[in-house]
């Protein structure tokens, strides 16, 4: 605040809320050293207008006094016609503790109020004045107190003046607001930041947050989320031991958290919902250790193999491992042999599980070293499978034999309306069964299967029930061995048959 006489000539304008009262304590007033010349003036301007409300003559009521003159003007008038009512009623009501004969004002005594109170010359606490001591006592008080007044006034005005000066020199520095060290909100966490902005980033955070908690009111939806326990769930038993129910059942290490009948919290139902699982897992552990063999016991390999061409060979995993079984650091190993030349193949670090068993995709070799795709192969698996969780290494082996691309008879393939028969010349062993299967225009759904055996080189089969004017592949499978696919077309009624269907090598179509 600047001072009123801050355009005052030769005055220096300094608020008095600048100045501070270097004095001692004054306990009467509750004034203490430190504070600012405002405050000293206030509470003197405080005291003095208790003191002037006080010594007020008009508040008073005289009338019991039936004062016959004026009532008196000044409160030392006031004080003096007290004194001459006292003198005048001394004989009639005296005083106790005036002595038996003596005159007011010299003789009446009066008891001094605790803030009056002082220490005479030699050391004794004066607490009671004769009256007229008593008057003059107060009088001195006052004349202190007015003149104190003046001369506070005084340097009021001065330290206004000069703390306004000091104002204008040397402003006020601006408002800095205090910085915070957020560790999970803003977009810098554990740097100082001012705290207008951490707590704009942290009321961000809490309204994500209660969204995630369930919205605008999260109390009520998680609440509803508690009350969703499985209806009876308390008294229900457990899957693993149907002699304990669901409510004597604890998690934990020590078992020290145990079921809560009616959870109120969510702390209480997510330790309910962790019991539920547990029981669950060790339920479904007890079944696939009793049920199901996971064991090395338990993985059947099926191979099978079979000529593309005469540089390909596509194999393909099947059987039963089961899923808790992987491919091992080495993975396994494949060895193809020609059953003509003896020369042979390895392939090392297959991961038979992982790329072709769990994805059923074939595995498409080249043939290398010499082998030749047209002479007979075996082929010598040797997977290598590692249970994980327990540690179990397994080896199985399997063998199986691919048909050279020369060992395939060619087929003469005579399509009819719903039908189709299958010619060829078997120059192999007798009798020999093999399995004449039609598969749709893909080559990878099976419409039609028939198993027959050959007892001479003459070899015929016939399939039936197919649709006509339909796109079809036809495959003949000898000692499990698949021969390449040929494609043909049942006739359509009412369409003229095909002139141009002839004999083809197999050994010339793809699968």
């Amino acid at each position: 605040m600047k001072p009123i006489n801050n355009n005052e000539e030769g005055c220096s304008p300094i608020s008095s809320n600048c100045v501070i009262w270097q004095g001692p304590d004054i306990d009467c007033i509750n004034l203490c050293k430190g504070d600012t010349v405002s405050d000293v003036v206030h509470k003197l301007a405080t005291e003095l207008c208790a003191i002037l409300d006080g010594t007020n003559v008009t508040v008073y009521d005289l009338s019991c006094l039936d004062l016959i003159q004026q009532d008196p003007p000044t409160f030392q008038a006031l004080i003096q016609l007290l004194i001459d009512k006292i003198c005048q009623l001394e004989n009639i009501n005296p005083d106790p503790d005036t002595k038996a004969g003596s005159v007011c004002p010299d003789q009446c005594i009066v008891q001094l109020a605790q803030c009056l109170q002082y220490t005479d010359n030699l050391g004794n606490l004066v607490t009671t004045l004769p009256l007229k001591d008593y008057v003059i006592l107060v009088g001195n008080k006052i004349c202190d107190i007015l003149t104190s007044i003046d001369t506070i006034n005084l340097e009021l005005a001065n330290h206004e003046t000069r703390i306004a000066t000091l104002e204008d020199y040397f402003p006020l520095p601006p408002v800095t607001l205090p910085q915070v060290t957020p560790q999970c909100v803003t977009s810098n966490p554990g740097t100082a930041q001012e705290i207008d902005a951490v707590l704009t980033d942290l009321e961000a955070a809490f309204c994500n947050l209660r969204e995630v908690l369930g919205g605008a009111t999260p109390d009520a939806t998680i609440l509803n989320a508690i009350n969703s326990m499985c209806q009876d769930l308390s008294t229900q038993t457990s899957l693993l031991d149907p002699n304990i129910p669901m409510s004597n059942l604890t998690t934990g290490t020590n078992g020290s958290i145990g079921w809560t009948v009616t959870p109120s919290n969510l702390a209480q139902s997510f330790t309910n919902a962790w019991i539920t699982i547990c029981d669950l897992r060790n339920a479904v552990t007890y079944i696939l250790e009793n049920c199901c063999d996971t064991s090395c016991a338990g993985i059947e390999l099926d191979v099978s193999a079979e000529m593309i061409n005469s540089t390909q060979m596509r194999l393909i995993f099947s059987g039963n491992i089961p899923s808790n079984y992987a491919d091992t650091n080495t993975a396994s190993t494949i060895v193809i042999t020609d059953t003509v030349t003896g020369l042979s193949m390895t392939l090392n670090s297959v991961t038979i599980i992982s790329s072709y068993y769990s994805t059923n995709t074939p595995y498409i070799v080249t043939l290398a070293n010499g082998i030749s795709g047209t002479n007979n192969m075996t082929v010598a698996t040797t997977l290598q499978a590692t249970d994980p969780e327990l540690g179990n290494e397994c080896v199985i082996q399997d063998q199986t034999l691919a048909l050279g691309a020369d060992a395939c008879p060619t087929l003469t393939i005579q399509p009819s309306f719903e039908s189709v028969q299958v010619d060829f010349t078997w120059t192999g062993a007798t009798p020999t069964v093999m399995t004449a299967k039609v598969y749709d225009a893909s080559g990878t759904t099976l419409q039609a299967s028939l198993q027959f055996t050959v007892s001479t080189s003459a070899g015929t089969v016939t399939i039936n029930n197919l649709v006509q004017g339909t796109d079809y592949k036809f495959e003949l499978v000898i000692n499990g061995n698949a021969c390449p696919q040929e494609a043909f077309t049942t006739l359509l009624e009412n369409c003229n048959p095909p002139t141009n269907v002839s004999a083809t090598s197999l050994q010339e179509s793809p699968a």
